[in-house]
């Protein structure tokens, strides 16, 4: 477990993660650059309280990449379902 120090709406941390260093700093750019995006629309907004708008937009984000990755991923198999199909009835 590596300790890596990230800095999230001008506040440092650092923080335990079995993530890679470059990958944390990753995540945690994306967090920060979503805080900024909440702080221009709220500006005297507290701290929490754009931390929590941001993660809950990137909770909403993450839902809707789930269901996209859930659809396509049932289509992925239909479409070898429907390969199986054809390629046995070539056999035949």
């Amino acid at each position: 477990m590596a300790q890596v120090k990230i800095a999230i709406l001008g506040c440092e941390y650092t923080i335990e993660t079995k993530e890679e260093e470059q990958r944390t700093r990753e995540v945690a750019s994306l967090l920060d650059k979503w805080c900024m995006e909440v702080r221009k629309q709220r500006p005297g907004a507290p701290s929490q309280m754009v931390l929590t708008l941001a993660a809950l937009h990137l909770a909403n984000q993450y839902l809707y990449l789930k269901e996209d990755y859930e659809k396509l991923t049932q289509q992925m198999e239909k479409q070898v379902q429907a390969l199986d199909r054809a390629m046995s009835a070539l056999r035949t």
